[in-house]
């Protein structure tokens, strides 16, 4: 039987990579590689979804967010030798714990720090789950100049910064949030119908108990620094139109009503 390695630390995540299981319709092997701190490790290792889909589950400290390269701030690429010594420390806490990414056929994975590093020069099947809507709208075409921007970007991040980058087709790209693009891919989409049958089967009395209440199927969080006082009611509203320029109106209040 395969073996898959789910990489995550929210239940979001976890039904999608569900979900996409489902309508491949093959049996794994599942084991979790779960990220924590000192806020959610209770949490985390008492979570019954991540007990109850998983053959075992290995725990690891989050990372700092890895240093990458872009255009704008190219002088990064002198500092991917701070990647390499957080990877050499990563690595050397997992063989601690007798974890080994060769031992997995296919890694599902969504924007945890520690992906970066365990991913770095591994050759392994790679499938992104969006965490939230924005990833899904960084996948909306390019112009000319911003795919040279962006193919530039992931070569220098994979060859010279010690880390995994997403790009150049070195991954493939799953949401549940893609259902409501106004552009929508099916390629790129997973079904809301399994997604919902999924969630209702880990939520059970949660949704019994607002079962006579229309209530969202997803929700996303508005940007952190939308809560500055002075700036917050220009976010917001720059916010809403953005998102609104991209996503269907049944984004905003789809439900399982």
């Amino acid at each position: 039987m395969r073996k898959i390695l789910f990489i995550l630390s929210t239940e979001l995540s976890a039904y999608q990579m569900l979900t996409y299981m489902k309508e491949k319709n093959k049996k794994y092997e599942i084991d979790l590689l779960i990220p924590i701190d000192s806020k959610n490790l209770y949490r985390h290792k008492k979570n019954k979804v991540f007990k109850s889909i998983s053959r075992k589950s290995f725990f690891i400290n989050e990372p700092s967010r890895p240093i990458t390269f872009n255009i704008i701030k190219f002088w990064n690429c002198f500092f991917a030798y701070k990647n390499r010594e957080i990877s050499k420390k990563i690595h050397n806490n997992l063989k601690k714990i007798y974890f080994n990414i060769d031992d997995y056929d296919e890694v599902f994975f969504s924007n945890d720090y520690v992906s970066h590093y365990i991913l770095y020069n591994s050759q392994i099947k790679k499938t992104y789950f969006d965490h939230s809507p924005i990833d899904t709208l960084l996948k909306i075409e390019l112009n000319f100049f911003k795919k040279i921007k962006s193919f530039l970007e992931c070569l220098i991040n994979n060859k010279f910064m010690n880390i995994y980058y997403k790009g150049n087709g070195n991954f493939i790209q799953k949401s549940i949030f893609s259902n409501f693009l106004k552009k929508k891919s099916k390629d790129y989409s997973i079904s809301i119908k399994i997604f919902k049958n999924i969630f209702s089967k880990f939520n059970k009395e949660k949704v019994k108990k607002i079962s006579n209440r229309n209530y969202n199927l997803i929700n996303f969080y508005i940007p952190y620094y939308a809560f500055d006082i002075k700036y917050s009611n220009t976010i917001l509203k720059n916010y809403k139109i953005f998102y609104r320029k991209y996503f269907k109106k049944d984004f905003f209040n789809s439900s399982f009503k």
